[in-house]
């Protein structure tokens, strides 16, 4: 029989579609040889339903099959019931099947040596048991995704509020619509697990859409390390949110060096007519080493058309950027809700136009101001429109530039 050079197996298989799992799990089953290459990309990344197999059933099944746990680089845990729930009814779902118990959690992550992304999402997180020792260390990973999870710490006399985030040491933190269920006030007059070790959580990049109680959390117990995060993404959706990213940039702004903010929720939900001292709850100035700044228009639609550009979007724009401090090198307007060059992208440009002239007469060491766009519209009709908008001496200046960001 011909044996192929295990080489050529492992570039064969990688060429194949790691999503295609029913090639891998026949692969595995060619020959003995075949099968450590065929298992790593078939269990590279999988997915866990809690409410299908309760989650000591699934570790004891990671602990007695160690090739497959090595082999697993992203792990999935979530409840997949009720999938026709929006993320307001999937918070208030009261099923046993739901609650994850986080010494278990961490108990699975030790299982996976070579894990690098969890995402957790739609469980109810339980409080630490009093009688489960803690973690001696933090777990590195680089990608760590909590949403829409419902917190529920107090929900048992023999558990302990505590801050997730210090349990890992995490390259990327996505963060979306985690709420708490319990009443602000109540995890500062209680008891909370202590860890062995005494260091604030490691984040390096984190991006929170909307509130987050996962973050109140970790504020009440000491922060994220200011020295080791270097990049935000803020999008809150009202007010309140707004102002909660405003504490947040004054915890963090001392180490951010990179900083993207979504305007569009908030103009949205507050209407037109929002006062421009309301983005003093959010203010840039804590942000004293910011370089790389990116204001987003994340909304496809009512991106000022119909509105006065000035009262929505480019209003909004300006205020933030009121309070930015002057080491700014990299300035992003993002607009992807325009769908062509016409009298209505004339109009937003209008309004983008002083923002422009203003940012680079205040910003010394700018290099760059950006206006991102869908991919579908020209350049040379953007940079057209707005010749007749600037001075010659930013056009050719090489500061100002249009540049295609969205496929849709």
């Amino acid at each position: 029989m011909i044996s192929i050079p295990s080489e050529i197996v492992d570039h064969i298989l990688g060429d194949t579609d790691l999503d295609d799992k029913p090639s891998f799990a026949s692969c595995s089953l060619v020959c003995s040889s075949w099968r450590p290459f065929a298992q790593t990309r078939l269990f590279k990344s999988i997915q866990h339903d809690i409410a299908e197999q309760r989650l000591d059933q699934f570790l004891a099944f990671l602990l007695s099959a160690p090739h497959i746990a090595g082999a697993v680089n992203a792990l999935r845990l979530w409840y997949a019931a009720y999938l026709e729930y929006g993320e307001d009814e999937i918070q208030a779902v009261d099923d046993p099947n739901r609650n994850l118990s986080p010494d278990l959690l961490m108990n699975v992550v030790a299982a996976l040596p070579a894990l690098s992304e969890l995402r957790i999402n739609r469980v109810a997180l339980l409080g630490w048991p009093r009688d489960a020792p803690p973690p001696t260390a933090p777990t590195k990973l680089a990608n760590l995704f909590l949403s829409s999870i419902t917190y529920k710490p107090l929900s048992s006399p023999d558990t302990l509020p505590f801050d997730i985030l210090s349990l890992f040491d995490v390259d990327e933190l996505y963060l979306a619509d985690n709420r708490g269920d319990f009443v602000e006030g109540d995890l500062q007059r209680s008891d909370a697990l202590v860890l062995p070790y005494f260091t604030p959580a490691v984040v390096r990049k984190v991006k929170v859409y909307c509130s987050d109680c996962f973050l109140r959390c970790n504020l009440d117990y000491g922060g994220l390390d200011t020295k080791q995060l270097r990049a935000a993404l803020l999008c809150p959706t009202n007010i309140d949110e707004l102002a909660f990213a405003g504490l947040l940039l004054q915890q963090w702004g001392s180490g951010l060096v990179e900083l993207e903010f979504s305007v569009c929720s908030v103009v949205l939900n507050v209407g037109p007519s929002v006062e421009p001292g309301l983005w003093s709850l959010c203010s840039l100035a804590p942000c004293r080493r910011l370089e790389s700044l990116q204001l987003d228009w994340t909304s496809s639609g009512m991106l000022g058309y119909g509105w006065q550009p000035d009262i929505g979007y480019s209003h909004a724009y300006g205020a933030v950027l009121a309070d930015a401090p002057r080491t700014l090198r990299r300035l992003v307007f993002t607009l992807p809700g325009i769908v062509k060059v016409d009298d209505g992208f004339g109009g937003t440009m209008r309004a983008m136009a002083p923002l422009v002239q203003q940012a680079i007469a205040r910003f010394p060491q700018l290099e760059t101001v950006t206006i991102g766009v869908r991919s579908g519209l020209e350049i040379t009709q953007c940079v057209d429109v707005m010749r007749e908008l600037l001075p010659d001496a930013v056009m050719e200046g090489g500061v100002f530039r249009f540049v295609q960001q969205w496929p849709w």
